[in-house]
């Protein structure tokens, strides 16, 4: 269990992988991304595989969503 948010990235692992009640496939490519408290539970296929994961710590991420602009942004083209 994780206790940040993190995105986890499958890059050779293969497997069945359980989160919010569901079982989705786990392969390389795939991306899940999880929230501080949330289980995930990955059931590997035959053959060992590699992964990678990101932790954003809680405070760091609410801290930088509070700093983004309220309204988007409006784009100005550059063309004349």
């Amino acid at each position: 269990m994780c206790s940040d948010y993190a995105v986890v990235m499958f890059r050779t692992w293969r497997g069945n992988v359980r989160s919010r009640g569901r079982v989705h496939a786990g392969e390389p490519g795939v991306v899940f991304c999880n929230t501080p408290g949330e289980v995930m539970i990955a059931n590997p296929h035959q053959a060992p595989g590699s992964f990678s994961v990101l932790e954003l710590e809680s405070s760091v991420l609410e801290q930088w969503i509070a700093e983004m602009p309220k309204e988007p942004q409006a784009v100005q083209s550059t063309r004349k």
